[in-house]
């Protein structure tokens, strides 16, 4: 995905900032419950943390959609200086998440076909200051139906209209301008050379087309050699709880205590044990004194 990703984006880095781990998991239940939100439906999800990144899949079926689409979210956010906007995160991952890559070349921003379906039918689009409005904090951003379902299908079709008429090299701009408190109405037509309006009506045309031009690049050289061994279930529970840990941005000194105390019972039950070692390693000091300073009190 890597070599894949640098072939379209030259001059972008594409070594992994952080240690990245993946959690493949038995369907959409056992990535939600692992996240503690039992009703949110993830098929796929990419959670940064202080010291790791983790990615949660489904992998009850073939993954590879989901796990292309959540790691394009750490590659995006390693190469971008200025604040993105949820639409193009989702969008760009989108674009990127059905790459396909044999011996005889790759090919990248293929249409989801599923997606482009879900546009025709629904018929219309979310406004364009709507579309840039949407946080990952926002309402219609976690909760699954068919505005979300709209939100992620027309995103893509953005960033594809993007790549298809030129305009990646203005984007970066675009949010710059914006971020700034620009509004969009003298951004837009700034940075892409039209208004709003015209926008909304060309996106909609575009998503009628029958041609969407996509990318074909020469093979990527990658390396079959992968080393494979089994955790011991301390490990996992060790992993489990760290991720867990990391899914809040919020943690108070109950927490903190309850983590600590955790990964101690579990390097007591495996003394040598590295992960949980690490583990406890990394926890802050300033985290480890606030929680022994509670239970002093």
């Amino acid at each position: 995905m890597r070599a894949a990703f640098h072939l379209l984006m030259t001059k972008a880095k594409t070594d992994d900032v952080k240690p990245l781990l993946i959690f493949a998991l038995d369907g959409e239940k056992e990535v939600d419950r692992l996240l503690g939100r039992p009703k949110a439906k993830h098929t796929g999800l990419f959670l940064p943390g202080q010291g790791k990144n983790f990615i949660l899949v489904d992998a009850s079926a073939d993954p590879r959609h989901a796990v292309y689409h959540e790691y394009i979210h750490e590659l995006l956010k390693a190469n971008s200086s200025s604040a993105v906007p949820t639409w193009f995160e989702e969008g760009f991952a989108e674009y990127f998440s059905t790459v396909q890559v044999t011996v005889k070349g790759t090919k990248l921003g293929l249409v989801p076909i599923g997606e482009l379906q879900f546009l025709r039918q629904n018929g219309k689009l979310m406004r364009i200051s709507d579309l840039f409005a949407v946080g990952q904090d926002s309402k219609l951003y976690n909760q699954n139906g068919p505005t979300q379902a709209l939100f992620y299908a027309e995103s893509w079709l953005l960033v594809h209209y993007i790549f298809d008429h030129d305009l990646i090299s203005h984007v970066e701009p675009l949010f710059s301008r914006v971020s700034n408190g620009q509004p969009l109405s003298i951004a837009i037509p700034a940075e892409f050379g039209i208004s709003i309006t015209q926008l909304e009506s060309d996106l909609l045309e575009y998503a009628k087309g029958e041609r969407f031009r996509f990318f074909s690049l020469p093979a990527v050289q990658v390396s079959d050699a992968m080393a494979v061994m089994n955790l011991s279930p301390i490990t996992v529970r060790a992993l489990r709880s760290d991720l867990q840990w990391h899914a809040s941005t919020r943690h108070s000194k109950q927490d903190v205590s309850a983590y600590l105390e955790e990964m101690r019972s579990l390097l007591r039950e495996e003394p040598n044990n590295s992960t949980v070692r690490q583990l406890l390693a990394s926890m802050p000091v300033d985290e480890q004194t606030a929680e022994i300073s509670a239970d002093k009190k």
